[in-house]
């Protein structure tokens, strides 16, 4: 989504990189999301830790995608880098003002939202779908 956001618009929210090597921790469940997140290379995975330790994936976001956006004011997953990656940080407040007063921004912060919406609807749909030993049959992974 930040690739429509004009470029004086991308700097007046002072973004800075962040390069993570593989397994590196972008934020965690629970944390504080101050920051709203770009993959520029590389790809990373959002998980739950479960009881038993095992981790139920969020989804996956690649070269492009978004990611961190959240509508509380804590990150509800914990987020890592699957392989080398860069990633580009935004302070969640300077992105809301600028949404405030520019209607594509705001339009294209929705638009994203619904398709997260969307994923995780088909994801929850594909979990239904177990077999006796607790696994998933199948990966939902697209665009909406």
């Amino acid at each position: 989504m930040l690739s429509v956001i004009s470029a004086s618009i991308v700097t007046q929210l002072s973004p800075c990189w962040n390069s993570l090597t593989k397994k590196g921790e972008i934020f965690g469940e629970n944390e504080l999301a101050q920051h709203v997140y770009q993959v520029r290379r590389g790809a990373v995975r959002s998980y739950k830790l479960l009881s038993d330790g095992r981790r139920q994936i969020g989804a996956f976001h690649l070269t492009g995608d978004l990611f961190g956006l959240e509508n509380g004011e804590w990150h509800r997953f914990t987020t890592e880098a699957v392989i080398k990656t860069t990633v580009r940080m935004i302070k969640r407040e300077s992105l809301q003002a600028v949404a405030e007063t520019d209607a594509v921004v705001a339009r294209n912060l929705l638009s994203m939202t619904t398709s997260n919406l969307v994923h995780a609807e088909k994801s929850h749909a594909a979990l239904g779908t177990q077999n006796r030993g607790g696994t998933s049959c199948c990966l939902y992974s697209g665009n909406g």
